[in-house]
């Protein structure tokens, strides 16, 4: 995947979030279409796109938690579910 994919798109996006930045949160290529999360170097998960979707593996899960269709939709939810003071 590079950034100019929809999965980059989702990565740029994350990358360049304030919200995101100010919270230590950083997203990183993890591989062919996988976007690895981490927050203040403590690992997160991982975003893989599939055909139409992105997928949420959340750090010591091997099972989907979360599929969402868009990019923009990735960014919403790592802002709602991670930034300071969310439920995580």
């Amino acid at each position: 995947m590079t950034l100019n994919q929809p999965g980059g798109n989702a990565l740029r996006r994350i990358m360049t979030d304030p919200a995101l930045a100010s919270s230590g949160i950083s997203a990183e290529l993890a591989g062919v279409r996988s976007i690895k999360i981490t927050r203040n170097g403590r690992f997160l998960g991982i975003w893989r796109q599939t055909v139409g979707s992105f997928d949420w593996y959340p750090a010591g899960y091997n099972q989907a938690q979360l599929r969402v269709p868009t990019p923009d939709q990735v960014a919403r939810y790592m802002i709602a579910a991670l930034a300071p003071g969310s439920a995580s």
